[in-house]
C-alpha cells in the first residue's frame, strides 16, 4: 500500500521508514493529510481506505527490504518487507488475502478489464499466489470472462527471462519477458549484438501466441526509457529509433505490450523543473498524469492532456499495430505465423545474416501468406540489400507490395489503405542464384513491411 502509517522505534519515536527486521515493529500511528503521525483518522484524506486496511496487524511491519543488512536472511526474507516507504500487507493472513482478492474483483467489474499483470509474484508464497489466481479466475468466469488473462512477473535477474519460475508458469496464463529482450534488442540497434543472437530468442515455438504449454504465452515489452539506443540528443533520431524498436516487437512471435509513453517517445528528463524526478516515482508520475489528463494533471493542470495523436512515433507504431490486429491474412500472419530469419546480400555478395549496421530481415508465414519485415540497423546511413523471400509463394517476375515504410509521410501513414494502392509501392521479385529476392533500401533506423 502507500505510505499510510508510521513505525515506532524502541524510544517511542515515529518513523516513515525503518531498517528490515524479522520481528514486526510497533505501530506508531496513521499518516494524516499533512504528513503528520496521528493516532486516529479524522478525515477521508488521513490514513488508508477502504476500512478493512485500517487494521495495523494486517501489515508485516518488518521495515524496508532495501535496508536488509542481515547476512543470515533467507531469500524469502530478502523478498519481504516494505518497498521503500510503501507498506507491505501480510498476505499470509487469510483475512488480509481475502480482502485483497475482493478488492481486485471489484476493480475487474469497475474497469471491465479482460486481464491484468501481477507485479510481482516473487514475494508471494506459492500457496498465496495460487489462492489469489484461482479466486480471480473463478470470479472473472462468473462474469463470462472465461479467457481472463493473468500476466505474471517473477524474477528480474539481469539478462534472464522474467517470469520463468515454476510458480509463475503454473499460476498465470502468460509470462513477462523484458530482461533478455531489452539487452538483445538494444545491442542489435547499437551494433553490439549479432542479429543471429536476437533471432535465437524466437527459436522456441512455444513462445508464440496460440501455442500451448506452461505459461501459454510469452508477453514482451520494452521500457523505452532503458534503451540506450534511444538515448540520443536528436529528437527526430529518438523518434525513429523508438518506432523501430516497437515495430520489431509488434512483428516477432510474442504478445507485445506497449509501455506507457513509448508511443510519445517520452524520456526521463526534466532537470530544472522543481520536484521533477525527486519525489517517489520520479518523472514517471508526471508522465502518467500528462498522458491521461482529467481533473488532476501534471503541474496543477486540469481538464487537458498532452497525448499527441499526430506524433510521428505514434503514427508509425499505430500503423504497424493496425496491420497486426487486422482480420485478414496479413494480420493472421503477423500474429500467428511461423518465424523465419531471412538472409540478405549486400553489393552482390554472399547471402547471409549480416552483422548489425546492415539490413536484417525476417518473415512470418501463415498458410499461403508471407509478410516480410526489413530493418536498417545502421543509425546514421542509408542501407540497401537484396532480401530473400519464399520462392514458392513469390516466383521471379511477380511483385510484392509495401504495406509500411517508416519514411512515409504523416499523411500516408494516416491513410495507409490509400497509400498502399499505388504502383509506386510495388517491388519486383528477382531471381538470384535460384532464390527469390527483392531489393530494399531504407533510411537510418528505418523499417519496411512487405507482402
Amino acid at each position: 500500500t502507500g505510505n499510510n502509517w508510521f513505525y515506532q522505534d524502541e524510544n517511542g519515536q515515529s518513523h516513515e521508514v525503518m531498517p528490515f527486521c524479522r520481528a514486526p515493529y510497533s505501530f506508531a500511528g496513521w499518516r494524516d493529510a499533512h504528513g503528520r503521525c496521528v493516532s486516529q483518522m479524522s478525515t477521508m484524506d488521513d490514513g488508508v481506505w477502504p476500512e478493512e486496511l485500517q487494521t495495523p496487524t494486517w501489515y508485516t511491519r518488518n521495515g524496508c527490504r532495501e535496508m536488509n543488512h542481515d547476512p543470515g536472511a533467507t531469500e524469502l526474507h530478502r523478498e519481504s518487507g516494505d518497498l521503500a516507504d510503501l507498506k507491505e500487507l501480510d498476505l499470509q493472513r487469510r483475512d488480509t488475502l481475502d480482502a485483497m482478492t475482493r478488492l481486485w474483483c471489484y476493480w475487474v467489474v469497475q474497469s471491465n478489464c479482460d486481464g491484468f499483470r501481477i507485479d510481482t509474484l516473487s514475494p508471494l508464497t506459492p500457496g498465496t499466489a495460487r489462492h489469489f489466481s484461482q479466486e480471480i479466475r473463478h470470479f472473472a468466469g462468473s462474469l463470462g470472462k472465461e479467457e481472463f488473462l493473468l500476466l505474471g512477473e517473477g524474477c528480474q535477474e539481469p539478462g534472464a527471462p522474467i517470469g520463468t519460475s515454476p510458480e509463475t508458469l503454473e499460476l498465470t496464463d502468460a509470462v513477462l519477458d523484458n530482461g533478455e529482450l531489452v539487452e538483445n534488442l538494444d545491442g542489435l540497434l547499437l551494433g553490439k549484438v549479432h542479429p543471429q543472437r536476437f533471432f535465437t530468442m524466437f527459436d522456441n515455438p512455444a513462445h508464440a501466441p496460440g501455442s500451448s504449454g506452461s505459461g501459454r504465452f510469452r508477453v514482451m515489452f520494452l521500457d523505452h526509457r532503458d534503451l540506450a539506443s534511444a538515448s540520443v540528443a536528436s529528437r527526430e533520431e529518438r523518434y525513429r529509433r523508438l518506432a523501430l524498436a516497437e515495430g520489431i516487437l509488434l512483428t516477432v512471435p510474442c504478445l507485445p505490450a506497449l509501455h506507457f509513453g513509448a508511443e510519445q517517445a517520452l524520456i526521463r528528463g526534466g532537470s530544472g523543473v522543481p520536484g521533477f524526478g525527486s519525489a517517489r516515482g520520479g518523472a514517471d508520475r508526471f508522465q502518467r498524469e500528462a498522458m491521461f489528463g482529467g481533473p488532476f494533471g501534471p503541474f496543477e493542470t486540469e481538464g487537458c492532456h498532452f497525448f499527441d495523436p499526430s506524433h510521428p512515433t505514434y503514427q508509425r507504431i499505430g500503423t504497424i499495430g493496425r496491420l497486426r490486429s487486422g482480420g485478414d491474412s496479413i494480420g493472421l500472419a503477423l500474429r500467428r505465423g511461423q518465424f523465419f530469419p531471412r538472409e540478405t546480400s549486400v553489393l552482390q555478395g554472399p547471402f547471409m545474416v549480416h552483422n548489425s549496421g546492415e539490413l536484417i530481415a525476417w518473415s512470418r508465414l501463415f498458410r499461403n501468406q508471407e509478410v516480410l519485415m526489413v530493418i536498417n540497423t545502421h543509425t546514421h546511413h542509408v542501407r540497401g540489400a537484396e532480401v530473400t523471400i519464399d520462392a514458392g509463394l513469390h516466383p521471379a517476375g511477380t511483385t510484392v507490395r509495401y504495406l509500411y515504410r517508416s519514411d512515409w509521410s504523416p499523411d500516408a501513414l494516416r491513410n495507409i489503405s490509400q497509400a498502399t494502392q499505388s504502383d509506386q509501392v510495388l517491388e519486383h521479385v528477382l531471381d538470384r542464384l535460384g532464390r527469390s529476392v527483392v531489393h530494399v533500401s531504407l533510411p537510418p533506423s528505418g523499417m519496411a513491411i512487405l507482402a
